[in-house]
């Protein structure tokens, strides 16, 4: 067995995410876009095979310490290797495994809207947008981010599926 670890990032590549020494607040916003950048991973990518974990973890720099994802895999193991590549590519943006982005940055950094409170909010409001996308040109999507969530979060999914019957017109 040999482990390696590398880091994904603390959100979406392309999406703002929060600052060391700039971001009020900086260790919740942190966390929670972390965690939930953790999760839109597993919708868009599924959950990792077995000789391999995808994480929350800490990483020190000059300025102070944060989280981000990383993936930790067996590299002689093909499976493990392979989900690792692809899961290391992350997402550009929230919107590419359905989910809103959880917070709100300003421009000059000083300021922040949270979009959701917990990540499970965040996740339960992902399934649901993911069944939105249902009847769009990215239906693959949406099943691909339905079926994925539903295997690694399935009390979150059962909230969606209530939240969804909601806006679900009444029959006759």
């Amino acid at each position: 067995m040999s482990l390696v670890t590398f880091e994904i990032g603390t959100a979406p590549h392309l999406a703002d995410s929060a600052q060391i020494e700039r971001t009020p607040h900086f260790d919740r916003v942190n966390a929670l876009e972390t965690a939930i950048y953790r999760a839109a991973l597993l919708g868009r990518y599924g959950k990792p095979p077995e000789a391999s974990r995808l994480f929350v973890g800490t990483s020190v720099q000059p300025t102070g310490v944060y989280r981000e994802v990383k993936v930790t895999y067996d590299s002689t193991n093909p499976e493990a290797t392979s989900y690792a590549t692809e899961v290391g590519d992350g997402l550009a943006y929230w919107e590419h495994a359905c989910f809103t982005p959880p917070v709100a940055h300003a421009r000059n950094g000083a300021l922040v809207l949270f979009s959701v409170d917990t990540v499970d909010d965040a996740i339960a409001n992902a399934i649901v947008g993911a069944h939105c996308v249902l009847a769009s040109a990215n239906a693959e999507l949406g099943h691909l981010v339905i079926d994925n969530l539903t295997r690694a979060f399935p009390s979150l999914a059962a909230r969606a599926r209530i939240e969804l019957r909601r806006f679900q017109p009444a029959t006759a």
